[in-house]
């Protein structure tokens, strides 16, 4: 009887012992299967974060008059009767088909050729804009437009061969030893830069005197207008427009954007 009573306590333990391992493992097991599920679950969300987040490409930037000497330039201006009060912020938005912000990606050169009359005209230049931020008008965030702006740099050359017969024959333009280039730069416009970000008032492109399928910045001055943000760390394309301001080209002061384009109207 106690034999029998050996026996069976002996397999008693042996099966609780075997029942005690075999818990352990699938403890184990459990713990590792979670491990990895949360891992792999990490890396899942992380994946889909990546494929979210929308990073803007870096833009290339391009210049085309960085490589003209500007001891080759001549400069030049005129005074133009406008007929409206660029320095009235209203005046400019009737005046305007679109307000943007928007980096200047490129100039592309300058041109004395109205490309819709194949007439001559006072030296443009024309090139890229990438727009940051809409304030009115129908174009969207990364567009990229061509623009074209009153006042430029071009050729002697073509710059004489777009004169009428009697401007050809002032005293500048019969001098033999002239620059290789010239400078138009109708009143006090400012220049634009590539590179730079500024608060822009544009034309209807249908309306462009110059190029084809190109918005006319119009307004001189007052329709080019550089913007920074308040935080100077921070890209004026992801600042609140409450943190932009704008230079007053023609006070040479810094605004806030409101003062000039009440967030009440920006969508």
């Amino acid at each position: 009887m106690k034999k029998n009573e050996i026996s069976s306590k002996y397999k008693f333990n042996k099966y609780l012992l075997i029942t005690i391992i075999i818990a352990i493992i699938m403890v184990f097991m459990y713990i590792l299967f979670c491990g990895v599920y949360k891992n792999n679950d990490k890396t899942f969300n992380n994946d889909i974060n990546d494929k979210v987040t929308v990073t803007p490409m870096p833009i290339e930037y391009y210049d085309a008059y960085a490589s003209i000497d500007s001891k080759q330039i001549h400069e030049f201006g005129s005074i133009l009767c406008l007929s409206v009060d660029i320095s009235d912020p209203k005046v400019m938005d009737e005046i305007s088909t679109s307000i943007v912000i928007a980096t200047v990606k490129s100039i592309d050169g300058g041109s004395v050729i109205n490309e819709v009359t194949q007439n001559s005209s006072r030296p443009i230049t024309y090139g890229k804009l990438v727009i940051d931020k809409v304030i009115k008008g129908d174009l969207a965030q990364n567009d990229e437009i061509l623009y074209t702006r009153l006042g430029g740099i071009v050729s002697y050359e073509d710059y004489f061969n777009s004169l009428n017969p009697a401007k050809q024959n002032n005293k500048y333009a019969q001098v033999k030893d002239h620059l290789p280039y010239i400078k138009y730069i109708p009143n006090t416009n400012n220049d634009i830069e590539v590179g730079k970000t500024y608060l822009i008032y544009l034309g209807n492109p249908d309306d462009s005197v110059s190029k084809i399928g190109a918005y006319g910045i119009t307004g001189m001055e007052g329709g080019l207008r550089e913007v920074k943000s308040i935080e100077s760390e921070q890209s004026v394309r992801l600042a609140p427009i409450d943190l932009i301001q704008v230079f007053n080209n023609l006070t040479h002061m810094w605004e806030d954007l409101d003062s000039v384009y009440p967030m009440s109207d920006i969508d």
